[in-house]
């Protein structure tokens, strides 16, 4: 597999990032929820719903575009217009803020609107929320283009030890709903003052600038692709399904109940997302596609897919086996019961999270509108199948209509992707990793031991017969890549 320096350097400093937000935010969770009870951690995470989408109209799809553009531009090696594109998004993005605001000023009507008036007066927060949102947001996807995965990662972890501390101080005096929302502006401001530090010193001091101004004409486009594409994840994500659920259910803590079963494997799988998805995912398919290197693009993708099911299946299956019995442990009694919409979703998310990977790669081959295309009709199709199951069957209904349509769009994704570049597939490596999987799965289920007694024995079956199948049948490959990438 032909890596660069930067994009290993950043896949391994995203792995390591991952894994110790992981921790964190997993005792985050654990703390969150049984420091604010079930009720008012439904209601904390529905008034977050109107954070995430407000932060999605302000988005416009303009990330995007600053991160797509700093790759052309190194790709091609000119001069940088990185200036005058930011003062211009910036312009558009306060604009936006601002007619947000004017909305949110009607806030108590929003909340009787959606059928939860108590939560009124907690929306007025929303735009300072979505404007330290984007003065951290902005610097994060310009060091990203920039491969500075070190600081990002080290940055994101502080952030969310402030806001753990934060919110542990405001519920101690009593300061619940209010000082969870506190806690996620300040930490904002202090993450975006780092990385606009951070930008200061490693681009803006260095930038070789061209005179001419950025034309925004030209990639509106881009642009209006890639907001709709957003606003289809949303409308596919967690997002939605809680706005729906909070809104149609008579129940709150049908929410909480969804936040723990789709946060539990969307934390697990979010490692695709973070070693190689999103603005270094982007950066590098896009400079591999403008520089003409589409069989270095091919061979990349089929080594990615190789490692992608190497831990899918153990993690889908084991998931599956024990998410139930870990939600209950983690969350505490109000949480038992859920292991089949665990199951669904470990399923259908751990499928799905290939999708972090080809958004990219579409991206980058300027399949933007059949990307769009997909994932909007899929992402309507599951808001309408929601509204109509949500009042009867809750959070199990939103599992499955939202897991079947993730599936859905990787399958889509998949064979664009395939009918593009016309990429190879380990297909007997993957069949057995899938063997070596169901192996493991069948020990952990028949192991006549606590949960987490299992989730040990399975990490230890699996590993030994990985370690076996690489020794037999790839001859230590992939443990050497593992060990060249880790240097």
């Amino acid at each position: 597999m032909e890596i660069t320096e930067h994009i290993k350097s950043g896949m391994l400093w995203n792995a390591i990032g991952f894994i110790l937000r992981f921790i964190i935010g997993l005792g985050s969770s654990i703390i969150f929820v049984r420091l604010l009870g079930q009720h008012n951690y439904g209601t904390v995470t529905f008034i977050l719903t109107w954070f995430f989408f407000s932060t999605m109209i302000a988005n416009l799809g303009l990330g995007t575009v600053i991160t797509k553009c700093v790759a052309e531009q190194r790709a091609r090696n000119t001069r940088s217009y990185l200036v005058s594109m930011l003062k211009k998004v910036t312009m558009i993005r306060l604009v936006v803020i601002a007619i947000l605001g004017i909305g949110f000023y009607f806030s108590p009507q929003l909340a009787s609107w959606v059928g939860k008036p108590h939560i009124g007066r907690f929306l007025y927060y929303v735009p300072l929320m979505v404007i330290t949102a984007y003065y951290y947001t902005t610097f994060n996807t310009l060091l990203t283009a920039y491969y500075e995965q070190k600081f990002i990662n080290l940055t994101s972890i502080l952030e969310l030890l402030v806001k753990l501390g934060f919110v542990v101080i405001a519920v101690y005096y009593g300061y619940i709903i209010v000082g969870f929302i506190a806690a996620i502006i300040l930490s904002q401001i202090f993450a975006g003052t780092m990385l606009a530090w951070r930008a200061y010193k490693q681009i803006f001091k260095k930038l070789t600038r061209t005179s001419l101004p950025f034309n925004f004409r030209s990639n509106i486009p881009l642009a209006y692709n890639s907001f709709l594409i957003l606003m289809s994840r949303r409308l596919l994500g967690r997002e939605s399904d809680i706005f729906l659920l909070g809104t149609l259910h008579h129940d709150i803590r049908e929410v909480a109940v969804y936040a723990v079963i789709f946060g539990l494997p969307a934390m697990t799988f979010g490692i695709f997302n973070n070693i190689i998805g999103g603005g270094l995912g982007l950066t590098a398919f896009t400079e591999l596609a403008k520089s003409a290197q589409i069989d270095k693009l091919r061979r990349n993708y089929s080594q990615i897919l190789h490692f992608f099911f190497m831990f899918l299946f153990p993690t889908i299956i084991g998931g599956s086996l024990v998410g139930g019995d870990l939600a209950e442990i983690m969350y505490g009694h109000e949480y038992q019961g859920l292991n089949l919409p665990l199951a669904i979703l470990f399923f259908a998310i751990g499928i799905g999270s290939i999708n972090s990977i080809t958004r990219n790669i579409l991206y980058a081959l300027d399949h933007d509108r059949n990307l769009r295309r997909c994932r909007f009709g899929f992402g309507l199709l599951n808001i309408i199948v929601n509204i109509i199951i949500i009042p009867k069957y809750g959070a199990l209904g939103v599992a499955i209509t939202t897991g079947a349509a993730s599936i859905c769009i990787t399958i889509t994704e998949v064979l664009l992707i395939h009918f593009t570049i016309r990429p190879n597939y380990p297909v007997k490596n993957c069949l057995r990793y899938l063997i070596i999987a169901s192996i493991m799965g069948g020990v952990v289920y028949i192991a006549p031991f606590a949960f987490y007694w299992k989730i040990l024995v399975g990490i230890c079956v699996y590993g030994l017969l990985f370690w076996i199948h690489e020794m037999k049948f790839n001859n230590g490959k992939n443990l050497r890549l593992f060990l060249k990438i880790r240097k």
